[in-house]
């Protein structure tokens, strides 16, 4: 589903593919949907520019910096019980 929205062929249906997706997923994942709410004006933003570029404006970065935070906090969250076991 999150390839039907980066890979759609125009914004309208990248859209449809986010509602269906938000939908689907809101209640499981709450979280992660919440942070996908959050950072959909990035996420498409590539829909702004030509599609002649959108093969190399298309990236998963939004999405790693909208989880980096929490990837950080628990990769040291490790570090640390590691260290004082």
């Amino acid at each position: 589903m999150l390839h039907e929205q980066y890979l759609a062929p125009t914004r309208e249906d990248a859209f449809k593919a986010y509602d269906l997706f938000v939908a689907s997923f809101k209640d499981k994942y709450p979280k992660a949907v919440e942070c996908l709410v959050k950072g959909k004006d990035d996420l498409f933003a590539f829909y702004d520019f030509p599609a002649a570029h959108w093969l190399h404006l298309r990236t998963t970065n939004p999405t790693e910096s909208t989880f980096a935070a929490g990837l950080m906090v628990t990769n040291k969250s490790r570090s640390l019980n590691r260290e004082s076991s």
